[in-house]
């Protein structure tokens, strides 16, 4: 099997042998066009794909992104107290569990690091 990157999706190549595998990942999609298996490029899916094939370094690389944001937002989640990456949008003080929310959202979509 081959795995290739493109753009959110990876795309498995030559997968017959691993189709119960590649079942069990989530959100992945069957392109009976192409006949190929389309995967989202997300942690979980590729630590499943690792586990059984060896990924090119740009999926590597996505995947050690994901590690780290995974890590920050872990970090987040457990601090006692937190500041705001960002200036909040609202008119009065937050609360700890909103700037810890606020924070986490702009990580994951990628608005600040």
């Amino acid at each position: 099997m081959k795995a290739v990157l493109k753009g959110n999706e990876i795309i498995l190549l030559d997968s017959y042998p691993y189709k119960e595998l590649i079942k069990e990942i989530p959100g992945r999609k069957w392109d009976s066009t192409a006949k190929i298996w389309r995967v989202p490029a997300t942690i979980d899916s590729i630590e499943m794909l690792k586990n059984v094939i060896k990924l090119g370094s740009d999926i590597e690389k996505i995947y050690h992104k994901q590690q780290q944001l995974r890590r920050k937002t872990e970090m987040e989640k457990t601090a006692l107290h937190v500041e705001a990456i960002a200036p909040m949008p609202i008119k009065v003080k937050a609360f700890q569990h909103q700037i810890k929310g606020y924070n986490m959202a702009l990580r994951m979509m990628g608005v600040m690091r």
